[in-house]
């Protein structure tokens, strides 16, 4: 036994590939900017610990996660293509094999997630999966009111470990 009596999954991309093609819309440019400018820090800041080992130079034009998975994750981590990697590494595919209880959050308007990132086969065939879209959210907002200390959120993972602790 490992100890886990349950977890929580909350607004994660489970398909990795699904998430990278929603994030890509135009719509959704200003996150895109964000989430890329953080990781180029990540692979400048790796650059520099281990001098040409990385080439950054593909960093200033990559504008998408399949540049971005093509040229540094899938290589740098032994996958022959980007679509290997997104399959290979995808949540989706082992959502069914848990065997604890397991809340799963998405929201339906979390702007990150494409629709393919909501395991709802695996939680209609499985007794651990608790499956939760609701309809607004954003990605990790939950909040219900800005002047309580403690969001939707935190007081629906609270009453979760509470219902797994004493089952």
């Amino acid at each position: 036994s490992t100890g886990v009596i349950g977890g929580a999954i909350v607004s994660a991309p489970l398909d990795l590939e699904g998430s990278a093609e929603t994030l890509a819309k135009p719509s959704r440019a200003v996150y895109m900017r964000h989430l890329l400018q953080a990781l180029r820090k990540r692979i400048k800041a790796k650059n520099f610990q281990f001098p040409d080992a990385i080439d950054v130079k593909p960093l200033a034009s990559i504008k998408t996660f399949h540049e971005f998975d093509q040229h540094y994750t899938a290589p740098i981590h032994g996958f022959p293509s980007v679509k290997e990697y997104w399959h290979t590494c995808s949540g989706i595919h082992f959502v069914d094999r848990i065997r604890v209880p397991i809340l799963i959050l998405t929201a339906l308007d979390d702007p990150f997630l494409s629709p393919s990132c909501i395991p709802h086969s695996a939680a209609s065939s499985s007794q651990f999966i608790i499956l939760e879209t609701p309809r607004y959210g954003g990605h990790v907002g939950f909040i219900d009111s800005l002047h309580l200390r403690r969001t939707w959120l935190e007081k629906r993972l609270q009453r979760f470990v509470l219902e797994i602790s004493r089952a």
